[in-house]
């Protein structure tokens, strides 16, 4: 446990990636209620689901944030994602996000035409993938610190189902870039 705590602090601190989403990113709270990333703390409620259990849709529950961490000012190359009707989303390349199919890939890796996993289940379409530069805060969190619940702690994004930090880490040194979770 000690040492998957300090691969996440190095990881954090030492990787490219250094953290997940932009700080102003809306996080799923409870139902209706959304919270900008940078504002959780250890110990703060969070709406997260598993992706290993129905596949197309994810069975979401409150749970806590074990895990929380980020830098209020970051000049750093990062992922704009467009989807659906205007919607958008700012992320580190090595950010998870699901699929409609339930395949959990690095945002680096989406294309337009891509359809996302809405947090009600139904495809959310991607419609631009654009790489520059970002200046602003970026953060992290997570509900587990145990490898064995990847997939099984994702988060909702401003209306998209996205990985946990412990979901980028594990992703980044995955032998295979682009994991099948549950499906």
């Amino acid at each position: 446990m000690k040492s998957l705590i300090l691969a996440l602090t190095l990881a954090l601190t030492t990787s490219s990636a250094q953290a997940s989403l932009a700080a102003n990113t809306p996080i799923k709270v409870s139902d209706g209620e959304y919270k900008n990333i940078a504002l959780f703390s250890i110990g703060d409620p969070v709406t997260t689901g598993d992706t290993t259990v129905t596949p197309g849709s994810v069975p979401f529950k409150s749970s806590t944030v074990k895990f929380s961490s980020g830098t209020p000012s970051a000049n750093t190359i990062m992922v704009y994602i467009s989807y659906g009707d205007d919607e958008s989303l700012i992320a580190t390349s090595g950010q998870p996000l699901v699929l409609a199919s339930g395949k959990m890939v690095r945002a680096d890796t989406l294309v337009p035409g891509n359809d996302l996993m809405g947090e009600t289940g139904i495809p959310v379409s991607v419609n631009l993938v654009s790489v520059g530069y970002y200046s602003g805060g970026i953060h992290a969190i997570s509900t587990s610190t145990n490898s064995s619940d990847l997939g099984k702690a994702v988060l909702v994004a401003n209306g998209i189902v996205v990985g946990s930090y412990l979901d980028e880490i594990f992703l980044s040194v995955s032998p295979t870039p682009t994991p099948v979770l549950g499906f």
